[in-house]
């Protein structure tokens, strides 16, 4: 049964007519936080309360109207997680763990059975409204940064994103964002339009609604003929499995010139994505299926080398960022409470209630954010709405924003936002600077230094995210991120040279990926992708560590990169074309590897054995060179990181890599990786061989 607040008041931050309403269990879990609450005695206290006794019963409160159950509910139906009982058994309990943080700030996490250590299934965030309370933009660990945490606007969600009030939140963001934003104006281009647009300036509002869309006709445009007026949009959508989705192809291409496309013959989200676009006030939209003339290699050649321009000079991309197939369309019928924040009042001060990992889980896990094409539209284009499953979202180079915060939040390195989103933010932004720049850099050597660090580092992070994503033709690993990687190369010049996914002046530093895969199911190396140091030859996620990551001035390198060769062993300076056959010339230590159940050792010049632990093995398939493996020590702070190489018994004289190698910094293992780096660092330069990787 659901019952209205008694002993403490709250106030739904989207006005409704009447107050909102707890179930039993929510009542205890607030009474528990206004109980219980002893702020600064530690980081954090927790308290853990019971709460529903079954998945069911959470769902049964969620539809008599609990706020709170319903914010819950909607995580556990769409985030695939198997029932409570499933994990426990019958009967089972839901225990809430409720974390008090420094700065009064509360996390609230569901917790399976009795262990308040088992996996959190949901986490809802509770801050003071004078803080700047943001999903994903602050650490609850850190001190309180003053801010509005949320702004009205005289906003309330309404029942579907397929709404004008919704609409006119997004007209607003991207007016704001035109007018207003300096770093958003920074990357303002010439005009400039694609060789094929839609034109669709002959359809109104009104034209889009009832039954008189069936004679509406969208105008396929060639730049050649006729030069566009005014800006243009894009969309960014799954094409998913079906072969039926509408195209441009040869055989319809004069025939789709001449005429055109129904309106009503396009698939749902294209024509959201045009009702939106012509409600955003932009006379043309890019449509890569309706654009591209699909079957024909050399247009898309010639089309898929101007998609840096498509996307930069697009005035905003329109991302169907929830649909997995064009027949979803952009827009849903959603509940405005999941929408809306909860203010609640505890000991007279005011907290706001928020799915603190909203833009997580319905932005960077939508089905169009796991297509690795759509990382360089994303990267590429000035501003870009989302279209997600229960909001609209904003974001652009400067700010963030969503129908449960409509009020825009400047965002920045020192907000700590976690996501995938803040880093391609941070580069992109990052290679603006470093273009744009007119003070003298000579007298900027030390900030220069630390920008292109930060660079690096932050091509490292978007290749861990990036490597995660799907494609259809795995030979498109590397031609899918060429888009930003050519960004990064026009801002470096002549300085540096992009290598099969790495950068030469980072080689030694840059090779230290990790995968992973599991190596028993894996797909094998493609070397006519990319070579083996190269994460591109691989299909699966990649990831740096920290230190790794981490550009410690006390770093030290203990290879040397002598050249960099193709397939003829002819010196190479960039490859953003074809990599087979790349091969790198090192310098290096190689020490002979004993393998015992999974477990590598090494005997030293002295007789000495010494235990390394498990090595990282990229795949399967090369789980097969680990007999005849060695370990090739590649640079050290207070850690030792190594790769793992092999010689090929099909090429003599050349290594592929293999895997790599982390010492501990924990554990009996540290105190054998200390011996193992020290007998690294004892040893001569003499000692070292040169190699060839490929």
């Amino acid at each position: 049964m659901a019952l209205p607040i008694a002993n403490y008041t709250t106030e739904n931050v989207a006005a409704e007519a009447n107050a909102p309403i707890f179930c039993n269990c929510c009542n205890e879990l607030i009474s528990a936080m206004d109980g219980t609450w002893t702020p600064y005695d530690t980081l954090w206290e927790r308290v853990v309360v019971d709460y529903h006794a079954s998945q069911d019963d959470l769902y049964k409160a969620a539809e008599s109207g609990c706020h709170i159950c319903t914010k819950f509910q909607v995580r556990l139906r769409k985030g695939g997680y198997p029932p409570v009982d499933f994990f426990l058994g019958t009967p089972c309990t839901m225990l809430v763990a409720i974390r008090y943080y420094k700065q009064a700030k509360f996390r609230i996490n569901i917790v399976l059975g009795c262990n308040p250590e088992k996996l959190s299934i949901f986490k809802l965030s509770v801050s003071p409204d004078t803080d700047l309370a943001y999903p994903n933009f602050y650490d609850l660990h850190s001190e309180s940064r003053p801010g509005q945490a949320y702004q009205e606007l005289e906003y309330t969600p309404p029942n579907s994103t397929d709404s004008i009030a919704a609409w006119k939140l997004c007209r607003m963001w991207m007016e704001d964002c035109i007018e207003n934003h300096d770093r958003c104006k920074r990357l303002r281009y010439k005009a400039w339009w694609p060789t094929r647009l839609l034109y669709i300036g002959n359809i109104n509002d009104g034209d889009l609604t009832g039954d008189n869309t069936g004679s509406l006709k969208v105008q396929l445009c060639l730049k050649q003929d006729q030069q566009p007026e005014g800006p243009y949009m894009t969309l960014s959508h799954c094409w998913g499995l079906s072969q039926e989705m509408l195209k441009l192809t040869r055989d319809t291409y004069e025939h789709r010139i001449k005429e055109g496309f129904f309106y009503a013959e396009l698939p749902k989200t294209f024509q959201d994505a045009i009702r939106l676009c012509r409600f955003l006030g932009s006379k043309y939209i890019w449509i890569d299926s309706l654009c591209i003339i699909q079957g024909d290699m050399e247009d898309w050649k010639r089309e898929s080398e101007t998609m840096i321009d498509v996307y930069q000079h697009s005035e905003c991309n329109i991302a169907a960022t929830a649909s997995q197939e064009p027949t979803e369309g952009c827009f849903y019928d959603r509940n405005p409470m999941v929408v809306s924040p909860l203010r609640i009042t505890i000991k007279h001060r005011r907290y706001i209630i928020y799915d603190s990992s909203e833009w997580f889980h319905n932005i960077e896990r939508a089905p169009l954010n796991k297509r690795a094409w759509v990382i360089q539209e994303r990267f590429l284009a000035p501003r870009q709405v989302h279209c997600g499953k229960y909001q609209l979202y904003w974001e652009c180079c400067q700010t963030t924003a969503f129908e449960s915060f409509p009020k825009p939040v400047n965002w920045d390195e020192d907000l700590r936002q976690r996501e995938f989103g803040h880093d391609l933010k941070c580069l992109k932004n990052l290679l603006s600077e470093m273009s744009k720049s007119t003070v003298d850099l000579s007298s900027r050597e030390e900030e220069i230094a630390k920008m292109r660090h930060n660079l690096y580092a932050k091509w490292m992070r978007v290749l861990g995210s990036y490597s995660s994503c799907g494609l259809t033709q795995r030979s498109d690993k590397l031609v899918a991120i060429s888009g930003i990687s050519s960004q990064i190369q026009e801002v470096l010049g002549k300085t540096d040279n992009y290598l099969a996914g790495l950068w030469r002046s980072q080689l030694p530093r840059q090779l230290l990926w990790l995968t992973f895969s599991n190596p028993s199911v894996d797909e094998a190396p493609d070397y006519d992708i990319a070579p083996s140091w190269s994460w591109a030859c691989l299909y699966g996620e990649i990831w740096y560590p920290f230190s790794v990551l981490d550009y410690d001035p006390l770093v030290e390198f203990l290879i040397s990169i002598l050249g960099v060769y193709d397939g003829q062993m002819d010196a190479v300076e960039n490859t953003t074309g074809s990599v087979k056959g790349l091969a790198i010339r090192v310098q290096c230590f190689l020490f002979k590897l004993k393998i015992d159940k999974g477990r590598m050792s090494v005997d030293t010049s002295a007789g000495h054995h010494l235990e390394l632990g498990k090595g990282y093995m990229d795949s399967a398939e090369r789980q097969k060179s680990w007999g005849r493996a060695y370990i090739m020590p590649v640079m050290h702070t207070e850690s030792l990181n190594a790769l793992i190489v092999a010689p090929c018994q099909e090429k003599l004289g050349l290594y592929r890599r293999i895997g790599c190698w982390f010492s501990s910094s924990f554990g009996e293992m540290r105190e054998m990786h200390v011996d193992f780096k020290k007998y690294v660092l004892s040893v001569g330069d003499e000692a070292k061989t040169t190699i060839t990787l490929i």
